[in-house]
């Protein structure tokens, strides 16, 4: 007998299966990598945080307690396959309403995190500027004091009072007072750099800080406008011929708390030996800012001392 023939197998057929089996395997991964992240969840708007050092499980758990999500399995599982979770940024996040998962992802892997209002006020001393820091719940707290702001943030003037800007500063939550304060530092200095290099020839003042410190000066002696630039004229004299400003301002503030509002009689031998050796050294600038003073007026007194013209 001859060899029985063997009939070909029906490769169309095998075709089908493997598309068949093909389709029933990618549907979930199609569904999971495009369907499922673009659906919406039926959320009202909220305030979300993503602590400092929060581990992935962590934030699809919490998202999930809040509705954002359905499943956190999922969530993980599309943030780690899309590289997502490398991109997630601390902070307070202030999510809309009815976000889905490529939306949140996208949100926290911004870092447009929520921002708090920080007003330095104009007219306080650096005792009550560290205070109001102090009742910020928002900030991290990491000074150790006013007294020590400027060994902490290695200030670039010679003194930390009147050193910082008062203006309102956006911090997101768990930034810390010094990072307020070393921002204001910087405005500061802007300010300051800015009329200093406009200044005129000739002038009393040798550094933009002693600038600084005779503009808060000028602001305490007179409340007039008009009278400051014939104080500063007064002023840039008397430094000149290397005397003595003899001005209340500089009294008052080594006074301090036993200034009573007058400062004729000197009561003790200490507090005027303490006016002569931090005011008058060698007859020369004070070396310190005479607060407060109110920054809107300092660029204004700066013309006045360096011969600057107003606006």
């Amino acid at each position: 007998m001859g060899a029985g023939v063997v009939k070909p197998v029906n490769t169309r057929w095998l075709r089908a299966l493997a598309a068949l089996a093909l389709l029933v395997l990618a549907s979930p991964v199609f569904y999971f990598l495009q369907i499922w992240p673009e659906q919406k969840s039926d959320h009202q708007a909220v305030v979300f945080n993503i602590a400092q050092g929060a581990s992935l499980t962590q934030v699809a758990d919490e998202l999930t307690a809040l509705g954002l999500t359905d499943s956190p399995v999922l969530f993980r599982l599309y943030a780690s396959l899309s590289g997502s979770d490398r991109e997630l940024r601390a902070g307070t996040y202030e999510v809309p309403s009815r976000q889905n998962a490529r939306e949140l992802l996208a949100l926290f892997s911004s870092g447009k995190v929520q921002q708090h209002a920080i007003r330095l006020p104009e007219g306080m001393n650096l005792r009550v500027v560290s205070s109001l820091l102090a009742e910020q719940a928002v900030l991290e707290h990491r000074s150790t004091g006013w007294q020590h702001l400027q060994d902490e943030l290695d200030l670039e003037l010679p003194f930390a009072e009147g050193a910082f800007f008062p203006d309102t500063y956006f911090v997101s939550a768990g930034a810390s007072d010094l990072s307020v304060l070393q921002r204001a530092h910087k405005a500061m200095l802007a300010q300051l750099r800015s009329a200093w290099n406009a200044r005129a020839d000739n002038l009393a003042v040798q550094t933009p800080a002693q600038a600084l410190i005779l503009a808060s000066i000028i602001e305490k002696e007179s409340d007039a406008p008009q009278d400051r630039r014939q104080i500063s004229q007064v002023f840039h004299l008397r430094l000149k011929k290397n005397m003595k400003l003899q001005t209340d301002p500089t009294v008052i503030y080594a006074l301090g708390e036993a200034f009573d509002g007058d400062i004729r009689p000197i009561i003790t031998t200490s507090i005027t030996t303490l006016i002569v050796i931090t005011f008058y050294p060698g007859f020369a600038i004070p070396s310190r800012i005479i607060p407060p003073y109110s920054i809107a007026e300092v660029p204004i007194i700066l013309s006045h001392i360096l011969n600057l013209p107003t606006a």
